[in-house]
């Protein structure tokens, strides 16, 4: 009954999915995905592998690398299906497998990338099984979504047990996350000491030593809790990295191999989670076999997905657009951060209301998660919000002890570039939801238009 399940499951979603393509209409979707699950549940399970399944997942940064893994391998050549819109469940997975075979069942493309949840994986992973599985970081998320880590360690965890043959490609400056298992060996990165410092924040996900109890300490955190730990009670320390950036330039890392060895990468830009997400692209692409020339070549003729970053330098200012998870004070914090270890003038927009179809305004609670201290500095000439939620987040900055003169805010986000002052500004950036795309595009053209 299974196979003629799947089989079903098979030919409606080719049908449809084609259907749809020859329509002009958007075949890559979540719906096109469940419409064979619905069909037959474990469809993934039964659909034809590729050479290898790739699987990203992590609380903050699994759609850019996502697509920057995609891009790799599409630059080597090779064909790959892909969830690159930032479904990433079930059926988004299941998009991936209907669209890497044909109606026979037939292997037609040579790589699946999926970004996948990290609650989810304890549904899914057992079906997909995928060969490599990368861990970005396992922080605090939307109280609507994943608020506690150890619950989704726990999910994680299990998911595990259900593909003990996959290779984990983890990140060793996560404490949270460096210390899942399966049955083969995992591959660590690391990147070095930035020179950060290892300032106090409201979040504080690892706070405990999971072995003894005891507090660790840090030797350096990067951003957030992504740093390197030792607990002063029983020892246990961040795991020693396979790939390790020993250098980080403005346009390049040099990474560290285990046998000793250093290879020079190109890097999109140099913000600190991009340099991680590098680092673990060569992790992963070193450990499926790619040499390390090669490696750079894809790099730099990969790019950061348009909805999650687009940045265009002007006559005397640059200017980006980048997108900073709704709800989440672990992400915005990050963002928050690397604004605040900047040297340049900054203008900041900000329009991070969540508001969807189905959600209006988002609840305020993570507003104070969110470490918006980091934006009360000399250099952060500017801060404008625009939104539903403007006198929220108006407050939250006063709070932060931010001068009242440095702050705009309107209810319209439409309206918020009329409050930009350009004068002595080195950098304007535009921090926006990820519902909010077309918006903060529109905001960024005008923006542009009159730096040009």
């Amino acid at each position: 009954m299974s196979k003629l399940r799947f089989a079903a499951g098979l030919v409606a979603g080719r049908l449809a999915m084609n259907t749809f393509r020859i329509l002009g209409k958007d075949a890559e979707s979540d719906r096109m995905g469940y419409l064979p699950v619905k069909i037959c549940p474990d469809f993934i399970a039964h659909a034809a592998r590729p050479k290898a399944v790739i699987a990203v997942t992590g609380t903050n940064g699994k759609t850019s690398l996502t697509n920057f893994i995609a891009d790799m391998l599409e630059a080597s050549g090779a064909s790959v299906s892909c969830n690159r819109w930032a479904g990433n469940y079930m059926g988004a997975q299941a998009w991936c497998f209907l669209n890497s075979v044909n109606v026979l069942n037939r292997s037609k493309k040579d790589y699946i990338v999926m970004e996948t949840d990290e609650g989810d994986s304890v549904l899914t992973y057992p079906l997909s099984k995928p060969d490599y599985i990368l861990i970005n970081n396992i922080s605090r998320d939307s109280i609507f979504k994943n608020p506690n880590p150890d619950f989704i360690m726990k999910r994680l965890e299990k998911a595990m047990e259900g593909t003990p043959d996959s290779t984990l490609i983890l990140n060793a400056d996560d404490p949270v996350s460096c210390f899942l298992k399966t049955n083969r060996k995992n591959v660590y990165f690391a990147v070095k000491d930035l020179g950060n410092g290892n300032p106090d924040r409201i979040i504080k996900d690892f706070s405990v030593c999971p072995r003894c109890g005891g507090i660790p300490q840090y030797l350096y955190k990067n951003y957030g809790n992504i740093g390197k730990f030792v607990c002063p009670d029983c020892g246990l320390t961040s795991p020693e990295p396979d790939y390790f950036a020993e250098k980080v330039a403005d346009d390049h890392i040099d990474v560290r191999e285990k046998d000793g060895s250093v290879y020079r990468y190109p890097i999109i830009t140099s913000d600190v989670y991009n340099v991680y997400n590098t680092v673990e692209a060569v992790a992963l692409l070193r450990t499926m076999g790619f040499e390390p020339e090669r490696i750079a070549e894809y790099i730099s003729k990969a790019k950061l997905p348009v909805d999650r970053e687009e940045r265009h330098q002007g006559r005397h200012i640059e200017v980006i657009n980048r997108s900073v998870k709704n709800s989440n004070g672990a992400a915005a914090s990050a963002q928050f951060e690397s604004l605040h270890n900047m040297k340049e003038n900054i203008a900041l927009i900000m329009i991070m209301d969540e508001i969807t179809t189905s959600n209006r305004v988002e609840t305020i609670t993570w507003l104070y998660d969110a470490d918006f201290e980091f934006l009360n500095k000399d250099n952060i000439k500017q801060i404008i919000i625009g939104g539903e939620r403007h006198l929220d987040y108006n407050l939250r900055c006063l709070l932060a002890g931010i001068d009242k003169n440095r702050i705009s805010h309107c209810l319209l986000a439409e309206d918020t570039v009329k409050y930009l002052n350009y004068e002595g500004i080195d950098k304007i950036y535009i921090f926006h939801d990820i519902y909010a795309v077309e918006l903060s595009h529109k905001l960024y053209e005008q923006i542009i238009e009159r730096i040009d």
